[in-house]
């Protein structure tokens, strides 16, 4: 197939060139401006190319990619959930789990997004409004928004809202906070990163529980909430096997809190810093890593809070099954609060 110097369209940059194409990636030039895009799954929404003949071929090669890569993640859910009596890899000599030595489930820091607030009072599900753009640059000094994102590029002027609302709803999201609560997946680095760790990411986080947190304009850290938590299906790094990837969600096990529940459930009620007197201070990274015993807590605190109403059936099911498949958590539960452990024995 040849590729190099074949024109194409983009509905932002208009009508490029490419100019090189390196196994994962692919490189066009705008009238000089070059931008890089993923190979082949670019041409199945972001680009277009301009022979109808070649796009059609691209645009097959792109979806079949897209079917791999879910079919991946199948895989690697269907694994995950296979810790029958809980019992999970990565233990040497077959030794039980800790609730309080293990720490693998993973609390993100969520820049705030108010995209889709009207929809289910959270956010994180669209493109943010202007204000909130503003404040996440000029106030929190996110230097992803101020640097390059699509946002960055709204407020210089270099296309309209509409238009970054449109490249969202076909699949290109300004920011991986944006689509958040539409994906249900969260992108990390970790050290040592490359598609090598795809497997054993998937097989050490698989079944453990991610937390997501934020803070909304004007909150002090202290304020910092939980608004959605999931059990972690698998890893998948970047496509072109650069540095990260995302921790997917199993679709049976995520749980979207309601505005009041959130607001109610303070992420540093569940986690500590280990240096004294920073009990309430995250710092730099965008993850931190809880105990069994503390993720098990917080699960048996949401659902705890949903007795008598008609969303408990969601998180007691979560609940019972991160205690199926990490074994210990509801002894260290009755240790840690026997009143409040027999309260979580009627769920």
């Amino acid at each position: 197939m040849k590729l190099i110097g074949e024109k194409v369209i983009h509905s932002r940059f208009g009508e490029g060139v490419v100019t090189v194409l390196d196994g994962g990636k692919v490189r066009v030039s705008f009238g000089g401006d070059e931008r890089v895009f993923l190979f082949p799954v670019a041409f199945s929404g972001a680009l277009t190319a301009v022979d109808g003949v070649l796009q059609a071929e691209l645009a097959r090669m792109g979806e079949a990619s897209e079917d791999e890569r879910q079919r991946l993640r199948t895989h690697q859910i269907e694994q995950s959930l296979q810790n029958v009596n809980g019992l999970r890899p990565g233990r040497p000599g077959g030794r039980a789990r800790s609730a309080e030595a293990e720490r693998t489930n993973l609390a993100f820091k969520c820049c705030y997004c108010d995209g889709g607030v009207r929809d289910n009072g959270l956010g994180f599900a669209g493109v943010c409004s202007k204000e909130n753009m503003l404040y996440n640059m000029n106030v929190r000094k996110y230097l992803f928004c101020a640097d390059s994102s699509g946002c960055r590029n709204y407020l210089d002027g270099q296309f309209d809202y509409r238009t970054l609302c449109r490249e969202y709803a076909q699949g290109s999201a300004p920011c991986s906070d944006s689509k958040v609560l539409r994906d249900w997946e969260m992108y990390a680095e970790m050290p040592g990163d490359s598609g090598e760790q795809e497997a054993k990411r998937s097989a050490r986080y698989g079944g453990s529980l991610a937390i997501l947190t934020t803070r909304q304009p004007g909150d002090e850290e202290r304020d910092r909430y939980i608004f959605a938590v999931y059990l972690i299906g698998g890893y998948q790094a970047t496509p072109d096997f650069s540095k990260g990837g995302v921790f997917y969600a199993s679709p049976e096990y995520r749980l979207m809190l309601t505005p009041a529940e959130a607001r109610a459930t303070k992420f540093w009620n569940y986690y500590r810093n280990s240096v004294p007197g920073e009990d309430e201070k995250w710092g730099t990274g965008l993850f931190r890593c809880l105990s069994d015993g503390d993720a098990a807590r917080l699960l048996r605190d949401i659902a705890l809070r949903r007795r008598g109403t008609k969303n408990l059936e969601p998180a007691r099911r979560l609940f019972g099954e991160y205690c199926r498949t990490h074994p210990g958590v509801r002894d260290f539960l009755m240790s840690q609060d026997a009143a409040g452990c027999e309260e979580s024995s009627c769920l």
